[in-house]
């Protein structure tokens, strides 16, 4: 499905990231941290190569929301990608018109 995170590099991990969390934020479970109901169905966002990886990481390694959304962008936004956007946002220049 469209909505889920395959993990291929034309896909954005960041936008994922926060329209997950918009859907997640606008859900009210009584009693449950919204964090855990983000851990909890982050999984069901993911497909092919990404749920593999997640399925992959060792149990026990991920023991909140924080670890699990830094081990995510870790895999699927390197320090590369952050890096080339950092670039292009100070080389920006306002053109003529």
């Amino acid at each position: 499905a469209k909505e889920q995170f395959g993990g291929s590099a034309s896909e954005d991990a960041s936008m994922h990231l926060h329209d997950f969390c918009e859907i997640c934020d606008m859900k009210f479970f009584k009693n449950m941290e919204n964090d855990i109901v983000k851990l909890k169905l982050f999984p069901f966002s993911l497909r092919g190569k990404a749920k593999d990886w997640l399925l992959s990481l060792p149990n026990g390694s991920i023991k909140s929301w924080e670890n699990l959304k830094k081990a995510f962008i870790k895999k699927y936004y390197p320090p590369v990608k952050i890096l080339q956007n950092k670039n292009s946002i100070l080389s920006f220049k306002k053109n003529d018109n």
